[in-house]
């Protein structure tokens, strides 16, 4: 009988192990702060919208060019970011939140007419 209750236990710890990750991924939040007189970007993911966890610093310069774009992810929900070329370092992806391409675009055109980075074609799955 204890053997049933310590998988029990065990069951519960990972649903709340799991509850919690995918309370964490709805609250990850995303900040893109432009700061003009050292000509540099900072992108913070944030945690609960407190904790940050990644930040990101370049010179306007290292960004090639920004766009907008949507995917489906593997679990076959869309998503919709904004995107960074960074050269040999790829791109750098920041979703945006609601899911809308119309958003998106707006944004990287804001932040494209603020920096003076390149602003691509838009990309999107069909």
């Amino acid at each position: 009988m204890s053997q049933t209750s310590g998988s029990s236990d065990l069951g519960m710890l990972f649903l709340f192990i799991l509850l919690g990750l995918v309370v964490a991924k709805a609250t990850r939040s995303w900040t893109v702060e432009i700061d003009p007189n050292a000509r540099r970007l900072i992108i913070t993911g944030r945690l609960f919208h407190i904790w940050p966890t990644f930040t990101a610093h370049w010179f306007f310069d290292e960004c090639s060019r920004i766009w907008a774009g949507e995917h489906f992810a593997g679990d076959g929900e869309r998503r919709v970011s904004v995107y960074f070329e960074l050269g040999e370092r790829g791109a750098h992806v920041v979703p945006v939140h609601p899911a809308s391409l119309a958003l998106a675009a707006k944004l990287a055109d804001e932040i494209s007419i603020l920096t003076g980075i390149l602003r691509g074609s838009d990309e999107f799955q069909a």
